[in-house]
This record gives structure tokens, sequence and C-alpha cells, in this order.
């Protein structure tokens, strides 16, 4: 049994960072521009499978949206594709929330950001 998670979660359009810019009329606005947030490779554990959903056999892909401070840390995580099964969703929110990130960067310098994590709940033979 495993729950299954990319090596690195970047995903290239779907990471993005918030960067201060001028509007038009000269208020500042928030842009979005796409830039690199990467899952780090260490330290980041994969979720624990339920043991309730391990034994029902229940398997399921959630989707989570990972806001990353410039730290690295995961600021919020939420849902955007359930597995359809809240104890598989919650463990792999709870999971996720304790990761650590490579935050996005623009010219060099780290800044929040968003990345979406793909986590996979399988059951093995």
């Amino acid at each position: 049994t495993s729950a299954d998670t990319p090596a690195d979660a970047t995903i290239g359009e779907a990471a993005t960072a918030a960067a201060p810019g001028a509007a038009a009329d000269g208020r500042l606005a928030a842009l979005r521009v796409p830039t690199r947030v990467g899952i780090a490779a260490q330290g980041n554990a994969p979720p624990d499978y339920p043991e309730t959903a391990r034994e029902r056999g229940i398997e399921g892909r959630v989707l989570l949206r990972a806001m990353v401070d410039a730290t690295g840390r995961a600021r919020s995580v939420t849902v955007i594709g359930s597995s359809r099964h809240a104890m598989l969703d919650e463990a792999a929110r709870r999971a996720v929330a304790g990761w650590r990130f490579t935050p996005a960067t623009i010219d060099g310098v780290a800044v929040d950001g968003t990345v979406d994590v793909p986590i996979v709940f399988r059951l093995s033979d």
C-alpha cells in the first residue's frame, strides 16, 4: 500500500508567484507570474494511508494547492480535486501542510507562490 507523490511537483503553468507591479493608472497591482516552485526532495514524507481506507479497499487521487511562502513553508493547503473520500483528502492535506518546499523566485529573490500537488493513494497487490 502506498501514497504516491511526485519527486518534483513543479507543474509549469500551475506554479505561480505573486509579484508587485504598477497598474496603468499608477496603483499597485499583484501580477501572477509563472515561476518554479519545486517540492524539496528531502524530508517530505508521503501521507499515511488511512487504516480504514486500506481496510475498505479505498483508493483515490487528491489534487492539492499549496500556498508556499518565501521561506518554503506551506501557509495553506486546499483540496482542489477531491478523491471523493474525505479520509484520503484530509490525510493528503495534513501531510503536504507539513512539507518543506523550494520557494518560487523572481529575479533570484524568494517570493510567495503556489503549487499544485497530486497525491495518489493506491493499494498494492
